[in-house]
């Protein structure tokens, strides 16, 4: 259903930029001023960096403007501004991508050096990583022999990219960022869910049942679901993962 301010009940803008949770195919069925102003909310969008887990703000690179905002205002026609609009949504999405293959790349080499420096200081307990810096660190850190690197790593991404995330609504900018984070301790990997309320309980249990087969994909010996209730009613849900 569309209206002036909303397509499928998700408003245009929340908080000052593009309502992150519209799809392309949704913008195109605002009116034409509208999308006008999509526009260039976008290529404001792709100067900044996005509020986003994946992405490294300290590596972010601004995107720059595709349309003058001479050439904006000289779109005389709908079809020439659902062009436009198409242009720029495209470019805005393969950038972000971009940012989260170097944010990978960087954190990569980060996690080495953590290893490294681990090893000098003899440090032995849990370390919080994030995905990149994981990824890194166990491909250079001694492991038992069941502990296949090539395995191990498909599975964090794996597991990584389909876990559940923030759900906030449909109109509210923190829906679908990450809502877990990583650890390593030994041959222990964690998936640490924290402080989650009970329906995020439940999305995190129907997802954990749907990846077992990583348990198999990934030589782990073990591979469980630890939940610990809180006295306010929360919980702080980890996913355990154990090589021998």
């Amino acid at each position: 259903m569309t209206t002036k301010n909303q397509v499928n009940g998700k408003l245009l803008y929340t908080n000052g930029f593009i309502n992150p949770s519209l799809s392309l195919a949704e913008l195109l069925q605002f009116d034409v001023e509208s999308k006008r102003l999509a526009i260039d909310r976008i290529q404001v969008w792709g100067r900044h960096s996005p509020y986003n887990n994946d992405i490294d703000r300290d590596l972010f690179e601004p995107l720059t403007d595709y349309y003058s905002y001479d050439q904006l205002n000289s779109l005389t026609t709908e079809d020439q501004i659902d062009e436009a609009l198409k242009t720029v949504f495209t470019r805005l999405v393969e950038h972000h991508q971009q940012m989260i293959i170097k944010t990978d790349a960087h954190h990569y080499e980060l996690g080495v050096q953590i290893y490294v420096a681990s090893k000098q200081l003899k440090f032995s307990g849990e370390l919080y990583l994030t995905k990149g810096q994981l990824l890194g660190f166990i491909a250079v850190r001694h492991h038992s022999n069941d502990f296949d690197v090539t395995k191990v790593s498909r599975a964090i991404n794996f597991l990584h990219n389909s876990a559940p995330r923030k759900n906030y609504g449909i109109n509210n900018s923190n829906t679908g960022q990450i809502m877990h984070k990583w650890s390593m301790e030994s041959d222990y990997i964690y998936m640490r869910f924290e402080y989650c309320h009970e329906q995020q309980l439940k999305a995190i249990q129907l997802w954990f049942e749907q990846v077992k087969h990583v348990q198999q994909s990934s030589n782990a010996y073990t591979f469980r679901l630890q939940i610990d209730a809180l006295p306010d009613g929360a919980f702080n849900i980890r996913l355990v993962m154990w090589w021998q």
